[in-house]
């Protein structure tokens, strides 16, 4: 109850299962993001959400969407997902480099990799 609460306050929903799973709803989100210095960024995880996050509760091509509730078409994914690797810049890590990104201006990606690695995130809000 209280989880629905402050979904809906938000302007989200869940949907509860008999086996305790729980399906979160977001509401609309922008495609593009107007940052604070005037600047437009793809802010999302449409490739993502429609290419990875599909299992036996939900199926990405049904949960992307355009604002209209029209669904995206593979075509529409596919061009948005070569652009993002042509427009790719990777970054040879090496012992003790540190790197800092703002997760508004650029996407990041989880790449392959062979090797141990820790990677250490830290978050900061504006």
């Amino acid at each position: 109850d209280e989880l629905e609460m402050l979904l809906k306050e938000k302007g989200e929903k869940c949907e509860w299962f008999e086996n305790g799973d729980v399906r979160h709803s977001s509401k609309v989100l922008p495609a593009i993001l107007s940052l604070e210095d005037g600047r437009k960024s793809f802010f999302n995880q449409i490739v993502a959400a429609y290419l990875g996050w599909s299992d036996e509760l939900n199926r990405g091509e049904d949960c992307v969407r355009f604002g209209n509730g029209d669904q995206m078409e593979m075509e529409v994914i596919k061009t948005i997902e070569r652009l993002m690797n042509e427009l790719c810049v990777a970054f040879e890590w090496n012992s003790g480099d540190v790197l800092l990104l703002d997760n508004q201006s650029v996407m990041h990606a989880r790449a392959e990799f062979t090797g141990k690695r820790i990677i250490l995130a830290s978050l900061i809000s504006n």
